[in-house]
């Protein structure tokens, strides 16, 4: 099984964000991280995989026994994670996360109920005791982690994740990446995640694509990717990059052009 992105453009109305965007194939239980400075097409590759931008181009699931799932087809088989859930939605926090949890049905793989579903993704993130309450009355980390128990319910086959952990402290950030570790691992699914935090990308990712001006302008394991040079082109940023117990580790030194550039 493998989705394969090739040749995607995307655009807002007229403007276009995406140029052309080659990915190849990426192999189900494997985590990506997407990274990049802001604003450089991050999150409309995601959302052109679940159909929220104009796009053209090949996005598809090749499934091991030949079928292939595009458009709707491959929107079916996905997860997204938005990076906030929309306002004035008169549900609880357990009643969206049930709701989410159907949709594993039409997927024709019985594996128990969608509220012993819910149960235990608000178990697995860490939320029973907000499960309750109305998502009008959570904060921003809470509604995030509700995000993530819905998708992390419904149980699908590609994952996206859209800045999952922007709202989160860092304990909370390393348990939901190491959840989804654990996913893609345990459900054989294809894990892609929109990060900022380089390190974490690093130590949880098999693969990171950085994204810059609407391109995949690198690919590769972290070793290939995190290295100095690509940060210092990425970024506009001097680093430093250790090894860390055999991962790379990230070291800011200064931004290009600053006092101290190039030390």
């Amino acid at each position: 099984m493998t989705l394969q992105i090739n040749n995607v453009n995307a655009w807002y109305g007229r403007h276009q964000v995406l140029h052309d965007v080659e990915v190849g194939s990426l192999e189900p239980g494997t985590m990506v991280g997407v990274i990049g400075p802001n604003a450089a097409g991050k999150s409309t590759l995601v959302k052109a995989l679940m159909g929220l931008v104009k796009t053209s181009g090949e996005m598809k699931w090749i499934h091991e026994d030949g079928r292939i799932f595009e458009g709707k087809a491959l929107r079916d088989i996905c997860g997204y994670v938005p990076q906030d859930l929309p306002g004035g939605v008169a549900l609880s926090a357990f009643e969206s996360i049930a709701i989410s949890a159907q949709r594993y049905a039409g997927l024709g793989i019985p594996k128990g109920t969608s509220l012993q579903r819910a149960s235990a993704a608000c178990e697995e993130l860490g939320i029973t005791s907000i499960a309750e309450r109305n998502l009008a009355n959570l904060s921003g980390g809470q509604r995030q982690l509700v995000s993530i128990a819905q998708v992390v319910a419904s149980h699908p086959q590609i994952l996206l994740l859209d800045e999952p952990t922007s709202a989160l402290d860092i304990h909370r950030q390393v348990q939901v990446l190491n959840l989804m570790h654990t996913i893609s691992r345990q459900d054989n699914a294809l894990v892609m995640v929109v990060l900022h935090d380089l390190n974490l990308a690093a130590r949880l990712c098999d693969k990171i694509m950085v994204v810059a001006g609407g391109e995949i302008t690198y690919s590769g394991s972290p070793d290939e990717v995190i290295t100095p040079d690509v940060i210092r082109a990425t970024y506009e940023l001097n680093v430093e990059v250790l090894n860390h117990r055999g991962l790379p580790l990230v070291c800011p030194v200064s931004a290009v052009g600053t006092i101290g550039a190039g030390e």
